[in-house]
């Protein structure tokens, strides 16, 4: 005769509940009374990781939104200062090559000055070096009072006093400088110099 395993029966809630522990292995009490604790728990660790992640997204976006971001240009103006400042620096260093950097290498560039008129980057070059050759005669260049007047989106002008100090004498005068836009950068494609009276 086969021995039945029969569930003590059920007379209360309470009687319930431990059968149920004996029955499966496990304290039905403590479940009861702790569920809704544990419940609260695991949704407190799940909003606290969810913001977690939230604001980790946060951070990771803004920093792409800033690596994104444009990084500012250079106006006309600063591009055009900073040709003549280098323009200065080559000068004083000796070095005329490094100075005509500053004007368009092309046939049509044109500088006039004392009534004398040079065309071509070659021709103006060579009347620098025909003139100052050698440190003595080129001194110390200054520009001072520069002013630059954008005329279009490539096209602009400069005008400006330069000076020299060289040991023998300190020759100054006017420039207008007109600039255009090129594959280079900005540079001069017309230097009409004058000089002041002794």
């Amino acid at each position: 005769m086969t021995k039945e395993t029969r569930i003590p029966e059920i007379q209360n809630s309470n009687a319930g509940a431990s059968a149920l522990d004996s029955s499966f292995g496990f304290k039905y009490s403590f479940g009861a009374r702790h569920s809704g604790f544990v419940i609260f728990r695991c949704f407190l660790r799940m909003f606290i990781a969810t913001r977690t992640l939230c604001a980790m997204l946060l951070l990771l976006g803004c920093g792409g939104c800033a690596s994104l971001a444009p990084k500012p240009v250079a106006t006309a103006d600063q591009e055009i200062r900073a040709v003549l400042e280098a323009q200065v620096q080559a000068w004083n260093a000796g070095d005329l090559r490094g100075f005509m950097k500053g004007y368009a290498k092309s046939d049509r560039t044109r500088f006039q000055s004392g009534g004398e008129v040079s065309l071509g980057w070659q021709t103006v070059f060579e009347r620098y070096q025909k003139r100052y050759g050698n440190r003595t005669s080129m001194g110390t260049l200054s520009f001072r009072e520069l002013e630059v007047t954008v005329l279009g989106p490539d096209t602009a002008m400069a005008t400006g006093r330069w000076r020299l100090e060289r040991t023998q004498d300190s020759p100054s005068g006017l420039f207008t400088l007109v600039f255009r836009r090129t594959p280079d950068g900005w540079r001069i494609v017309h230097d009409h110099t004058s000089a002041a009276a002794p």
